[in-house]
């Protein structure tokens, strides 16, 4: 599943997440299950439009895997010819990074628990872009301590 949203280059935010759910697989586009509706919702919350960003997946083809971190080995790399793709046709200037796969493309190492909140800058022939990894949403359901982590990391996606 490919990425829908505004393509304005240089200007459009883009999110990452790291693949799609059952219901975005279904709908065939990003966003659809209770995970986008949760981040939809922080976003408004911040003032952030969900219409101004430009959406997609670190690994395009839903994997039934029921754990996220247990993908096939190749998954990401098999996708990521086509995200570097959508980050030079767009080159965002800040990038919200959903997950640990996202996290992984973007900072060449797992581990979101400790990257997320971080400030990385990403670089790609000639063009650099603001990344801020944070939890996936649907792991927040799971875990709605974390609420105040995801919204902090919003905000500061929105600031930039």
């Amino acid at each position: 599943m490919f990425g829908n949203g505004p393509t304005v280059v240089d200007k459009t935010p883009m999110i990452v997440l790291t693949q799609p759910g059952d219901e975005e697989d279904n709908a065939a586009r990003p966003l659809a299950g209770p995970g986008g509706v949760l981040l939809t919702r922080f976003l408004g919350d911040a003032g952030i439009d969900i219409e101004s960003i430009y959406v997609t997946n670190a690994v395009k083809c839903r994997s039934h895997e029921k754990d996220i971190d247990n993908l096939p080995k190749n998954a990401l790399k098999a996708c990521s010819e086509y995200l570097e793709t959508e980050l030079e046709e767009i080159r965002p200037p800040v990038i919200l990074a959903l997950g640990n796969l996202a996290y992984k493309f973007f900072a060449h190492k797992s581990g979101i628990k400790i990257g997320r909140g971080q400030t990385l800058l990403f670089k790609k022939l000639g063009w650099q872009g603001v990344v801020i990894p944070t939890y996936d949403p649907r792991y927040i359901l799971k875990y709605p301590a974390l609420y105040p982590a995801l919204e902090a990391d919003i905000g500061k996606f929105g600031r930039i």
